[in-house]
């Protein structure tokens, strides 16, 4: 029990301050590019500040990784370079069991990041774009039940946003009503896609309802064009990727991708991103282990930064570029994600029992 505790106390605060530095640098980046849109309708200082602390769940979750290595690698190299490392091993306690410790840290960390990244994230990503929307006076919304556009006499209403790493965006459920210029509903359009092509939006397997004196011709079609000032680009810029999605949307975008014929590889994807990310943070954190007990014995704290930063910076890269590769190619989702991780942390175990 003294050997974890000393580990924890050398471990636990090395993890808390980077990431509270990781976190700080990124939002304070976000301000000074929020900065230059105070002024835009009644979005002030003081909502910019506000959309920062919303989103702040979200960034804690996505830099953990990051601060999870670092952290280990300032707590246990700290301990290195006193010599108490060799102390423990030499009162018994084995290189593994140190490890072992040291990863209880990270895995007791990594309930509270799930949670931010599960809930608490997306929560505040969405008030966050609902009220950068509202302050800045644009014609969109974002509630539960997807994202509202106004344009002109007509109102859009999309429960899914299809946005994928390549090409234009889609609309999925999608309900538009059209009103005359007294504002009374004349006609509404509803269909299971739309996409947009020369300035304009087809509607795929869509259903017309037109109000006529006191009833309602209904007509269905394959395929309809609707002529619209609404820009694909401009919901681009309102929306909340998959990624910022909660596992409970992604999971519903899914069932009605697969329900309707669409593609839904890519919410596939963000919600695999969230079930591999314990996986990501355990392995780099093994393939960190090892240099605790090695050459980390000398050179002071920032050595052990910048060789935790290079280590967490190397292997994004390299896991984006397989996944990036694979999601091209076809390859299995759970196999991308999930295999490099295994590997690198299988090869950090390996290093750590050999030396």
């Amino acid at each position: 029990m003294r050997t974890g505790r000393l580990i924890w106390l050398a471990v636990l605060p090395a993890v808390l301050l980077a990431w509270m530095m990781l976190v700080s640098i990124d939002a304070i980046f976000t301000l000074l590019g929020e900065v230059d849109e105070i002024g835009i309708g009644d979005y002030d200082g003081i909502k910019v500040l506000t959309y920062v602390a919303l989103t702040l769940p979200r960034r804690a979750h996505d830099f953990f990784f990051g601060a999870a290595a670092v952290g280990l690698l300032v707590g246990l190299g700290g301990l290195a370079s006193t010599s108490q490392l060799i102390a423990l091993q030499a009162a018994g306690a084995g290189r593994v069991r140190i490890a072992a410790w040291g990863l209880s840290v990270i895995a007791a960390l990594l309930v509270v990041v799930l949670i931010l990244g599960q809930w608490l994230g997306p929560a505040g990503d969405r008030l966050g774009t609902a009220m950068v929307t509202s302050a800045r006076q644009q014609s969109a919304a974002v509630s539960a039940s997807g994202i509202w556009f106004k344009e002109r006499n007509a109102v859009w209403n999309a429960k899914f946003l299809h946005t994928p790493p390549a090409g234009v965006i889609e609309l999925w459920d999608v309900l538009r009503l059209q009103t005359d210029e007294q504002g009374r509903l004349q006609r509404i359009d509803r269909a299971a896609r739309a996409v947009p092509v020369d300035g304009a939006w087809v509607f795929h397997d869509s259903v017309r309802m037109v109000l006529v004196d006191s009833r309602i011709e209904r007509t269905k079609h394959k395929r309809q064009q609707l002529e619209s000032t609404l820009e694909a680009e401009q919901i681009a810029a309102r929306i909340i990727g998959p990624k910022q999605q909660a596992p409970t949307e992604l999971l519903r975008s899914i069932r009605y991708a697969e329900a309707n014929g669409l593609d839904p590889r890519n919410f596939e994807s963000a919600l695999w991103f969230k079930l591999s990310y314990p996986v990501v943070v355990i392995s780099l954190c093994l393939l960190a282990l090892p240099f605790c007990f090695g050459s980390l014995r000398t050179g002071g704290l920032g050595k052990r930064i910048f060789l935790g930063m290079t280590l967490a910076i190397c292997f994004h890269f390299f896991h984006r570029a397989i996944i990036n590769y694979g999601e091209s190619q076809g390859f299995s989702l759970p196999l991308v994600y999930l295999v490099p991780p295994f590997v690198v942390g299988a090869y950090g175990l390996r290093r750590l029992i050999r030396q």
